[in-house]
């Protein structure tokens, strides 16, 4: 049960920075 909610925290982590690093490239892509 605990390495799953891990796997789930560090999934939900990664997505979170990607996102972020997506919206920059994209508002870096525009200017």
């Amino acid at each position: 049960g605990e390495s799953m909610e891990n796997a789930l925290r560090a999934c939900c982590k990664g997505i979170k920075i990607g996102k972020i690093l997506i919206h920059r490239d994209g508002d870096n892509g525009k200017q």
